[in-house]
Parts: structure tokens; C-alpha cells; sequence
């Protein structure tokens, strides 16, 4: 899980560097960005919880799983990649991010009780 995490965030990273320090609006755009690099295969990244069914590896914007962690199996969040974009105060542009998972009990991964998150702020 934490492997999959720091690849997302050099592909982050990687973005930002070549797009002048910003971030992508989406992850739909960063997926975008890494399989056009041929940085990472989206396809053959997998979830560490279910490598005996090679569930791809499945990420998601952190508001949307807030809004539906009460409302799904904690067997079917297990093992995501939450990313939480954002804006310095009176910025256009994303600058910042956040990257979590989400462990095999379905909770967001912590190591010592506290959880734990990749970021630039």
C-alpha cells in the first residue's frame, strides 16, 4: 500500500515539475499523465489486498470517499489511494496535495495512531 502510495506521489511530483509547479485538477488527468510517460501501467498496478483476484489498483479523490465510506462494504475500500488536491488561498492553480490509503480493514491506513499521509504542505 505505501508502495503504491509513493509511486503516486512521484508521478505527482513529475507532473508538477514539467507543468511549471502546479498539480493536476484530477486524477483522472494525473492517470492520464503516467500512462502517457509510460511511467506507471494503471492496468497492472495492483491492490495490495487482492492479489489473488488482480483487482487493479483503484484510486479516488479523498471528498468522494469521506462522502461514501458509511455507505459501502469496508471490504470494498480496502487497499484505495485517496488524493486530496487543493489551492493556496487566492490561487487558480492546484499546488498542494495529500495521499492516503486506505488499510485491510477498510480504515485509513496509520502507523502509531496516527494516520499517515504523503504530502507537500
Amino acid at each position: 500500500l505505501r508502495n503504491n502510495m509513493s509511486y503516486f506521489q512521484i508521478l505527482l511530483e513529475t507532473y508538477s515539475v514539467e507543468s511549471g509547479g502546479v498539480y493536476p485538477e484530477t486524477i483522472d488527468k494525473i492517470k492520464a499523465y503516467g500512462n502517457e510517460i509510460n511511467y506507471i501501467d494503471f492496468s497492472n498496478m495492483y491492490d495490495p489486498f487482492h492479489p489473488d483476484i488482480k483487482r487493479p489498483q483503484v484510486f479516488l479523490d479523498y471528498d468522494e470517499y469521506q462522502d461514501i465510506k458509511n455507505t459501502v462494504r469496508k471490504e470494498d475500500l480496502k487497499g484505495l489511494i485517496l488524493s486530496k488536491l487543493g489551492k493556496e488561498t487566492n490561487s487558480q492553480y492546484i499546488t498542494r496535495y495529500w495521499i492516503y490509503g486506505v488499510d485491510y480493514l477498510g480504515d485509513l491506513y496509520s502507523r502509531g495512531g496516527e494516520v499517515f499521509c504523503l504530502s507537500n504542505y
